[in-house]
């Protein structure tokens, strides 16, 4: 079985060995360069070998009767260009550069030094045995074996061994095999290894391989290991392939022992011409249930489910981007009781695309293909729209003369809407609409004090089907419409006051920014024909009106010193001249009265440092008095600090629909903290439902750096499906080999 780095973008793409292993690399090269001096109880003798060769001291030595060999014995020593070989008695063959020694012998390579009981070497090659051998290996490996034979100067055979990344004299973890091979700077591989850390067994293997270097390499990744209140043991194994330098695969094996098994895939590539891509793919084969109590049959069991995710970005020919995308699950009960990411669980999501666009001289085209389909809990249609195709095209505004400016957007979209019943049998709502949008636009932003845009636009579309004014029904006859809308937008007075409170070291600047923006669309004869997804058709005319309080903090008397925005208070409203035709006819009072104003919107943002935060937003219904929702949010630091928090509020009340879609109020929080003295990190994520008074979902996850291995423990509690489920993970990081990912997690734990 291999064991290897598994490559990252999203995820690492290499890991940096510990300090434990870092410190015994660079003592092992520093013993390998400048080898220590042998002891001596006395003066020694000394043959020189050859010149600028080496040289053989010891107490005594001797020399065979045709000179080819020398015996020596006593604190012997040989050098021979980068190699020093210490031991009690050496036989050396001056000829064939053949070493026999024995007693304490000690072998000093580049990059390589081990002692050992007995040792034949040939000084030339590198070849030979060795027995009860300890070495160390740069870049970082220290081993115990009953037996060595080396193959090949960088490739050599163990017998009975242990091995290990770290130095201590116990080391914090080792495997222990029946054989193994090293391949210097490449792999181990070993038979029968079993994983020890503090010389507690942790899991058996038939086989493995571990990579040496610090590359991305082919082989397995240390498992996962865990149990779920449903889903009984789990075990996930993953597989990496680095295929090219340019791509990877990932395949992943998720077992569950009252569930099922999943399998999974995860594809990356990126070429030169600015190519690349992602794809994802799952699929799960669910267990055969086990009767109920009292029956005889098994229930049914549930199709197997199937999860495909994929995104490829490419440049064509002539400048064009093409971007293709598939988010496609078949079963929603499939996700929301495996996926272990909380927010992608709760909704169910289908889409598909296809994009292309091209920039041209002033102007850009698009055309694109598309399908998104949305499902919510407890109900069994979901929600289709497509379009097939989407053309779009727009010019950049072009200077006229003066400050006037002009502009054109033409578009195209052949579309179709409904549930999916209404797709089954072919009655959903579909149409076609071609467009045509000249703009004028007069922006003032001379005056410093205000701001002012104008805008003049005409609109003109050609619907291929249009409804029927008595029967409501959609016909295939055609429509062309046009009218025109006025838009201007004011900012101003803007008022300011800059303050002072710590002499020239700060400077703290107010500013309050009132802003009116009126809308005009002119009326369009029988825009009851108008076909539209959700069958309503708005004309807009109305005011919009509010107030921006902004407090800007700039430190220091430069004058190129950042200025930092640390306050920002806004209010507005909206009051619609014609409100039977803008969307507040969908929230009619109770007597049937369509409301002119909208609600009183409000926010404000708070960064008190700039790792600090702090917004909220309200709305408030001033036909019913009362605040109709509020949104709060906190945050301090990012995931790369020692110390990051966030927090999440938000209540909505709709006085006109009951249900879970418009009543609200949830509070989540997520944050992580590290502790580098004890080489710890911790995640955690908390979602309640205040309204209902039920935790929805809770995660906990931890990691310790323990020198040279990493232990990591998760807990998630998923109190939001339909049975309640607690399952507890485990892994383990072995220097160069990262555990096993979660492949439906994708979250932050």
């Amino acid at each position: 079985m291999d064991h290897t780095l598994k490559s990252r973008q999203s995820r690492t793409m290499g890991r940096f060995p510990h300090i434990c292993v870092a410190l015994l690399a660079a003592a092992t090269l520093s013993f390998a360069q400048t080898a220590p001096p042998a002891l001596q109880a006395k003066p020694q003798s000394q043959t020189i070998l050859s010149k600028n060769r080496g040289v053989v001291k010891a107490d005594f030595q001797e020399k065979s009767e045709d000179g080819n060999k020398i015996t020596a014995s006593g604190s012997v020593e040989i050098r021979y260009d980068n190699v020093y070989l210490y031991a009690d008695q050496v036989v050396y063959d001056l000829k064939t550069k053949d070493v026999l020694a024995v007693g304490h012998v000690s072998l000093v390579r580049p990059q390589e030094a081990f002692t050992a009981d007995r040792l034949t070497f040939n000084l030339e090659t590198g070849l030979g045995e060795g027995t009860n051998v300890v070495g160390l290996v740069q870049p970082q490996f220290r081993y115990e074996s009953s037996t060595i034979a080396r193959e090949t100067p960088d490739l050599f055979h163990l017998g009975k061994s242990k091995i290990t990344a770290c130095a201590q004299p116990v080391p914090r973890w080792e495997f222990s095999a029946s054989r193994a091979n090293f391949k210097r700077d490449d792999y181990i591989e070993m038979w029968n290894p079993v994983l020890r850390v503090k010389n507690f067994p942790i899991f058996y293997l038939p086989y493995m391989k571990y990579p040496l270097n610090q590359e991305r390499a082919t082989g397995f990744l240390m498992p996962q290991i865990g149990y779920s209140q449903r889903k009984g043991l789990t075990y996930t194994q993953q597989f990496y392939w680095a295929i090219a330098r340019n791509m990877d695969a990932t395949f992943s094996m998720d077992y569950y022992g009252a569930a099922g098994l999943g399998a999974g895939l995860e594809y990356r590539y990126l070429f030169a011409d600015g190519t690349w891509g992602n794809l994802n793919a799952y699929t799960f084969f669910y267990k055969t249930p086990e009767p109920l109590e009292g029956e005889t049959e098994s229930p049914e069991r549930p199709d197997n489910a199937l999860l495909l995710r994929w995104q490829h970005n490419q440049r064509l020919p002539g400048d064009i981007s093409f971007v293709a995308s598939v988010d496609y699950q078949n079963s929603f009960s499939f996700m929301r009781e495996f996926d272990n990411n909380y927010a992608r669980a709760l909704i169910y999501n289908r889409s598909s695309q296809v994009y292309v666009t091209k920039s041209l001289t002033g102007a850009n085209f698009s055309l694109r293909l598309s399908r998104f389909e949305t499902g919510f809990p407890g109900w069994d249609q979901s929600i289709i729209r497509q379009s097939l195709p989407q053309i779009s095209f727009s010019t950049y505004q072009r200077k006229l003369f003066g400050p006037v400016y002009y502009s054109l957007a033409a578009s195209y979209n052949k579309w179709q809407y409904g549930v999916t019943s209404q797709f089954e049998n072919g009655t959903e709502t579909k149409s076609s609409e071609l467009y045509l949008g000249p703009t004028i636009s007069v922006p003032i932003n001379s005056v410093p004090w205000f701001n002012l845009n104008f805008t003049a636009a005409g609109n003109l579309s050609y619907y291929g089907n249009s409804r029927d004014p008595e029967t409501g029904e959609i016909v295939d006859k055609n429509l062309f419409s046009g009218n025109y809308s006025l838009s201007a937008a004011f900012t101003g007075p803007i008022f300011f006051r800059i303050y002072n409170p710590t002499g020239p070291g700060l400077r703290i600047k107010h500013l309050i920014e009132p802003n009116i923006t009126y809308q005009y669309d002119s009326p369009i004869i029988e825009s009851d024909r108008i076909v539209t997804m959700t069958g309503w058709f708005f004309r807009y005319h109305y005011v919009t009106y509010g107030l921006t309080n902004r407090i800007l903090v700039k430190k220091g008397g430069d004058p190129k010193a950042r200025v930092r925005e640390v306050f920002t208070w806004g209010i507005s409203q909206a009051y619609y001249l014609d409100p039977e035709d803008s969307p507040l006819s969908w929230y009619p009072l109770a007597d049937g009265t369509i409301r002119r104003y909208s609600e009183v919107s409000s926010f404000v943002r708070f960064f008190p440092t700039e790792t600090a935060s702090l917004d909220i937003s309200a709305g408030y219904d001033t036909y019913l008095k009362t605040l109709s929702s509020l949104r709060a949010a906190a945050g301090y630091g990012n995931p790369a600090d020692n110390f990051y928090f966030s927090l999440s509020w938000y209540k909505s009340f709709n006085p006109i629909y009951s249900g879970p879609l418009y009543n609200r109020e949830q509070i989540g929080i997520n944050g992580g903290f590290k502790i580098p003295r004890w080489n710890i990190e911790a995640l955690g994520e908390f979602e309640y439902n205040i309204m209902e008074k039920k935790l929805l979902y809770t995660g906990i996850s931890a990691v310790w750096h323990y020198q040279c291995v990493d232990f990591k423990a998760d807990v998630r509690a998923f109190f939001f499906r339909e049975k309640p489920d607690v399952q507890v993970r485990f892994s383990v990081g072995l220097g160069n080999i990262s555990s096993a990912s979660d492949f439906l997690g994708g979250n932050k734990l």
